[in-house]
């Protein structure tokens, strides 16, 4: 936390009064709304996404779960 808190940049806030990171260390953040773009610029890494944004056809190596046990995030191995 400490080297997050000394490091990381906000972006703009948005209209909703938000802002939010983009990268922080080797860490980089954003909406995966076309797979075959986002499955390209990561290779050999991991990528998390909702459930809405990945398929259940990728190489997922795990889920996470919201406490009620609905679906919440997809782990896939690129």
């Amino acid at each position: 936390p400490e080297k997050f808190q000394k490091e990381h940049v906000l972006t703009a806030r948005d209209k909703f009064g938000f802002s939010t990171v983009r990268d922080f260390d080797k860490f980089h953040f954003e909406e995966i709304d076309k797979w075959e773009e986002v499955n390209e610029r990561f290779r050999n890494g991991l990528i998390i996404g909702t459930t809405d944004e990945i398929d259940d056809g990728r190489n997922i190596i795990h889920r996470i779960y919201f406490p009620n046990g609905k679906p919440a995030f997809k782990i896939v191995a690129n």
